[in-house]
């Protein structure tokens, strides 16, 4: 499922956090926190409710005064999530392009003020990784966040009482369906949230504001009755630290939303677990839930950002046999003759010059083109695999043409023609200056398509397969 919109200014001071940036740290690209929460609603029946909160500093963009009769200045923010399955394969994404005002070029580049917004997937169960990108429209900056295992579980009306996920906020504020206060960009079950996705703060900040849902309440009009919230905090060792006690509440339904403002005023540098146990009066049943959250000083949340936004590469996910096979049609016969005499070490090395001299931004960490050929790897092997495991697409010949060529840019598919066998012509219209073609033919009827024509120096020609393309396959069918 897409969703996109166009959202336009969210300008908020971070009500909790004042972070004055050090002029000893800067900060090149774009520093993006985020995180994915899920809410396994069962009124969702088949699928889950995935949220992606982010986080940006407002300085790190480039503000622009579009015309000279404004007084405003403005930014433009791409905002993009794409979910990837276990292989590292993309599955599906939603963006989102919005735009942040300024009163001048020196408030632009106040250092105190956050941007907050989400993006939001419809997912299955499943477990998932994602990658958050943030692109400054004006300065084609870019930042990223990997988030490297998100689990969706099956939801169901008939298990017993369940918490969602755990968010915490910097605030907020309930405003209910008061129209005039709802910010829809931010805004959850009538509250206001200004999220902290990655649920780091400083030892200089007094509280913090927990999110969460409750589902499968056991509940009816002539008996209401009330659940049992009870919140701890734990220590690194998973030993109580604080307790905050407990509450009971009625239940508005079969769901309950709660938030619930915890006091860390005077907590030490460290890390601690945010513990709900909430109790159905109704059933004797109960669920718990955990929220993970750091406490640092406010230097230290200016570092990490640099650390928490760095790209987690999927070439580090692979094995040595499949980063050799990425490199195959990228190799001479020499030079490919030259790594399999080499040992695992050697190769490894190898491979380390191989890819720096496709580095196209060699002064940034991530390697964008072996990203793109490592996509172009996982999407053959899952798509023109003949084997079971789907680790053999890469080496099938429409596998071959996709690894180096990348998507085609339009593509002719005949699974059944009046006679012959079934083929697939790929064109590529920008390659080769006049375009390219490749024509796979389905000899034997096992989904294993060969290369029998293109107009590709150096691949297989065939006139009759140019004849048939060049009349707009006029006579093709009567063959």
């Amino acid at each position: 499922m897409n969703i996109k919109s166009l959202i336009f200014v969210l300008l908020l001071s971070c009500c909790v956090t004042q972070i004055a940036v050090s002029s000893e740290i800067n900060l090149t690209d774009i520093a993006v926190y985020a995180n994915a929460t899920v809410y396994n609603d069962p009124d969702l029946d088949s699928v889950s409710l995935v949220e992606f909160p982010f986080t940006l500093n407002r300085n790190n963009f480039e503000f622009y005064m579009p015309d000279s009769t404004g007084t405003n200045y403005y930014a433009r923010i791409f905002a993009h999530v794409e979910l990837l399955d276990v292989s590292g394969f993309p599955i599906d994404s939603t963006n989102t392009l919005f735009t942040v005002a300024a009163k001048s070029a020196d408030d632009a580049k106040s250092n105190n003020l956050r941007l907050f917004n989400k993006l939001s997937l419809y997912v299955k169960p499943g477990i998932y990784s994602a990658r958050v990108t943030i692109i400054d429209v004006v300065s084609k900056k870019k930042g990223e966040f990997y988030i490297d295992k998100i689990t969706v579980e099956k939801s169901s009306k008939e298990n017993s009482v369940n918490i969602s996920n755990l968010s915490s906020a910097y605030n907020a504020d309930y405003v209910g369906s008061d129209t005039t206060r709802v910010n829809p960009l931010i805004n959850k079950n009538g509250y206001n949230l200004l999220m902290n996705p990655v649920s780091v703060f400083s030892d200089t900040d007094k509280s913090l504001f927990l999110y969460g849902e409750i589902y499968n309440l056991e509940y009816t009009e002539n008996s209401r009755t009330k659940y049992q919230l009870i919140i701890n905090a734990l220590d690194k060792d998973k030993n109580i630290y604080q307790m905050f006690g407990s509450r009971l509440s009625k239940k508005p339904g079969s769901s309950a939303v709660f938030v619930e403002t915890i006091d860390i005023a005077g907590w030490n540098k460290g890390i601690y677990s945010i513990e709900v146990i909430v109790f159905d009066l109704s059933t004797k049943k109960a669920d718990t839930a955990y929220l993970p959250i750091s406490i640092i000083s406010p230097k230290e949340v200016l570092l990490a950002a640099q650390e928490i936004s760095k790209y987690d590469d999927p070439y580090n996910n692979l094995t040595l046999k499949q980063k050799l096979q990425l490199i195959t049609y990228l190799l001479t016969n020499d030079e490919q003759r030259v790594l399999n005499s080499l040992g695992d070490r050697g190769k490894e090395n190898y491979l380390k010059a191989v890819w720096a001299e496709h580095d196209p931004t060699p002064s940034k960490d991530k390697n964008e083109f072996r990203e793109e050929i490592i996509r172009r790897y996982l999407y053959a092997n899952k798509n023109y695999s003949t084997n079971e495991k789907l680790t053999n697409g890469w080496l099938t010949d429409r596998g071959r043409i996709f690894m180096e060529y990348g998507m085609w840019e339009e593509r002719d598919d005949k699974e059944a023609p009046s006679s012959g066998n079934p083929f697939v012509i790929w064109y590529y219209h920008s390659k080769e200056g006049t375009g390219s073609i490749f024509v796979f033919e389905d000899y034997y009827g096992d989904d294993d398509y060969r290369l029998v024509h293109s107009d590709v120096t150096g691949e297989v020609y065939d006139k009759q397969w140019a004849d048939w393309i060049l009349s707009g396959f006029m006579d093709l069918f009567e063959k």
